[in-house]
């Protein structure tokens, strides 16, 4: 199997594979598009129409993330499958609120006070007990 992946993912892609593989990477777009003859598997945010003559051989494309838009789907040769990564929403909705809670209870600036031996009270804090809302602490 011959695998043509964007560099920044090739190595990791290299270290975690448990099949006989040939993975070779590319920088740039014209980098990509000139390993892509004979390729198997392409690994990218992005599949160009120029490159649609030389991956005749392709079987999967595999998008770096969960957007499409920089797939030209017209130019994804017949039977090769294109897949993307999802199933993400869990996780971020649930780091979305994380890193609001972090912000509203000022988490950074009071770990870093308390590794110093200060204890912080914050104005976010003392404006809300100001304006009566200090329930919610």
């Amino acid at each position: 199997m011959r695998i043509v992946i964007r560099d920044q993912y090739a190595e990791p892609l290299r270290a975690a594979l448990d099949i006989a593989a040939s993975v070779e990477s590319g920088a740039t777009d014209a980098e990509v598009g000139a390993l892509l003859p004979g390729a198997d598997v392409l690994v990218s945010s992005t599949y160009l129409p120029e490159w649609a003559a030389s991956s005749q051989g392709l079987r999967l494309i595999q998008a770096t993330g969960a957007g499409c838009d920089a797939i030209a789907f017209d130019a994804v040769p017949a039977g090769c499958l294109v897949a993307n990564v999802h199933e993400h929403e869990g996780p971020i909705a649930e780091y979305v609120f994380m890193a609001m809670a972090a912000l509203d209870r000022e988490l950074m600036a009071t770990d870093r006070a308390l590794r110093h031996g200060i204890w912080l009270r914050g104005p976010v804090r003392e404006a809300r007990r100001e304006r009566g809302a200090g329930a919610r602490h």
